[in-house]
């Protein structure tokens, strides 16, 4: 079995009335950030959630029409490669011939023991809140994928107390997802990228959801939709993504559905999604011409229901261009 994590992540299995309530931790957005949404219910029983990933079948260069660099590959940067999501879309990245990829992180010393050793030579340093270390880290680059989130910390809380979180100063959503956000497309645009890919996450329609109300002003699912409606109307070709639940469950076996708007968040309970298919499918995003000035919100259809998705032209090919 996989190392756990700090948080264990519990994904409901089924919930009924009982004498006693508990405190269910369930997996929902994005690094880190979905370890520590919690909520207070009553339930039956809780199943764990197995870390563990694989790689979704490739689609070949000849379904995916590709802008090549006189090397004869596609330079591209993912931000945010320290967080678990990042860390798959490097690795994804560094396994493909078409792309020569990078991977930005704060700082290289941070990443050790998080980062695989062999995908350090990739790394390099940047911080959202600095553009000209931006700048820097994407000069070059044909396309950068955007995966870095404010992450809440947790606060003391007396024995029995429900957890309370907040974040660390200098690191609240609207600097690190917002200002941070339009920090890494007007970096993008100055340094010539193609084709900027940002993840997020469904729900940011509804400001009463949990992850809103985490923290002082902490509306992260809000700043981030001010970062992607920046981006769609920065001139930049463009790709947003907003996922369901992030689960650690095995990628690549499942069927995938889009749609828009958070239409689909109400769909098999809360929507969800191996975060191995949306490192894969941020990947292909690049790859693929019919994702680009696309937006969509994408779950993954319960294990069974359907086949699992190969062709992401096709799938790219249903989203619009609002979100």
């Amino acid at each position: 079995m996989a190392e756990q994590n700090p948080f264990v992540c519990y994904r409901l299995h089924q919930v009924s009335s009982c004498s006693q309530p508990a405190l269910v931790r369930y997996c929902n957005v994005w690094d880190g950030l979905e370890e520590i949404a919690y909520t207070m219910i009553a339930f039956s029983s809780a199943v764990p959630l197995v870390a563990g990933t694989r790689s979704l079948p490739s689609v070949s260069s000849s379904r995916a029409k590709v802008t090549m660099i006189a090397s004869g590959k596609m330079r591209t940067l993912v931000t945010g490669a320290a967080g678990r999501t990042g860390r798959l879309a490097l690795e994804r990245l560094c396994e493909r011939d078409e792309f020569d990829a990078r991977g930005m992180v704060r700082s290289k010393a941070g990443v050790e023991g998080r980062v695989k050793d062999e995908l350090h030579e990739f790394l390099v340093e940047g911080d959202v809140t600095d553009i000209e270390s931006l700048k820097a880290a994407m000069d070059g680059m044909d396309a950068v994928i955007i995966l870095t989130s404010a992450v809440p910390v947790p606060l003391p809380t007396e024995e029995g107390a429900p957890p309370s979180f907040t974040y660390a100063e200098g690191a609240f959503p609207q600097v690190i997802d917002y200002d941070g956000g339009v920090n890494q497309i007007e970096a993008a645009k100055s340094a010539g990228v193609k084709h900027v890919v940002f993840v997020g996450s469904m729900g940011s329609t509804d400001d009463s959801n949990m992850l809103n109300r985490i923290g002082p002003n902490g509306n992260i699912l809000r700043f981030k939709r001010k970062a992607e409606e920046y981006l769609m109307k920065s001139g930049l070709p463009f790709t947003v993504i907003n996922p369901g639940g992030l689960l650690n469950d095995p990628a690549g076996e499942r069927q995938l559905q889009v749609g828009k708007n958070d239409e689909m968040y109400t769909l098999y309970g809360r929507p969800s999604i191996p975060r191995g298919d949306v490192a894969e499918l941020a990947v292909q995003a690049v790859l693929c011409e019919n994702a680009k000035n696309k937006a969509l919100d994408v779950l993954a259809k319960p294990p069974g229901d359907g086949s699992q998705t190969t062709d992401f032209e096709a799938l790219f090919a249903q989203a619009g261009g609002e979100l």
